[in-house]
């Protein structure tokens, strides 16, 4: 097998891998790679192992600057990344490749954030969790999925007047989610990633807003890939944040998701005992 550096003309080789693989995500796709070099300008370093001309395996990292250090990372800004290989010694050599790139440029560490243990002698940092909805077309079957709590909290907010609105609605949504994330303390990631985002993935994502009063009380950001669409990230009002609109838009958007086909609802990644945990 060879390993080699991923050029221009295998992109959509690249993307067809990974639509195909089972633990392919959008955010492994070459969309997600433009979207972090235009917006951040960090170093790519894709890695794809091939045989016989094919694609075989596939390793997307960036060099992100921390501080006064540098790491390899697969992938920032996105809960998923690391391998995906077509069997465990090819997953074995990418990652070989990605430890000795790591050891080669002096790098701090190297970071796959993979959804399983590759069990391949990598330290293990279990630190968030992952929930995937199974999807039904079977409304009933679907609500009582949901646990009691849950539903509680939707009956009390479906007694309020709202409105619901599924669009591209960049600016409605950076205006909630930068006022939550600054209400709690944590970094916003600038408008810049989301109007990039909004133009390079622009088929793949939507926005999904709940209205009380035509005052937007919490919108989600949704990335659609295969048959899974990922909630990637979302915030509520704080003045709104007792009255459980947020359970009300997402029990819609899971209920009609079902309808239309889709196989999974992916909550994303969370801290256990917070978010959306």
């Amino acid at each position: 097998m060879i390993i080699e550096e991923l050029s221009g003309r295998l992109e959509n080789e690249w993307d067809a891998f990974v639509f195909s693989h089972p633990d392919g995500t959008i955010y492994h796709q070459i969309g997600w790679k433009k979207l972090i070099q235009k917006t951040y300008n960090h170093a790519p370093m894709y890695l794809i192992g091939r045989e016989n001309e094919k694609i075989v395996g596939v390793l997307p990292l960036f060099i992100i600057k921390s501080f006064f250090k540098k790491k390899l990372v697969s992938i920032p800004y996105c809960p998923y990344g690391g391998v995906l290989a077509i069997n465990g010694e090819i997953q074995s050599q990418l990652i070989n490749k990605a430890v000795s790139l790591t050891r080669d440029k002096n790098l701090k560490y190297l970071e796959l954030r993979e959804k399983k243990d590759l069990n391949c002698g990598l330290a293990k940092a279990e630190k968030h969790v992952s929930f995937l909805l199974k999807l039904s077309q079977d409304s009933n079957a679907l609500w009582e999925s949901l646990s009691p709590s849950t539903r509680r909290h939707i009956r009390k907010a479906e007694k309020i007047e709202y409105e619901i609105k599924i669009n591209k609605d960049i600016n409605t949504f950076y205006d909630l989610y930068s006022k939550h994330m600054r209400n709690i303390g944590t970094p916003t990631l600038g408008y810049k990633f989301f109007k990039n985002l909004a133009n390079i993935l622009n088929n793949s994502f939507d926005i999904a807003t709940i209205y009380y009063k035509n005052y937007p009380a919490a919108s989600i950001l949704l990335l659609y890939f295969n048959n899974i669409v990922i909630y990637d990230r979302g915030a509520s009002s704080y003045e709104h944040k007792d009255m459980n609109l947020n359970y009300v838009l997402f029990w819609n958007i899971i209920s009609n998701l079902s309808k239309k086909n889709y196989g999974y609802f992916d909550f994303g990644r969370s801290i256990p005992e917070s978010g959306t945990y």
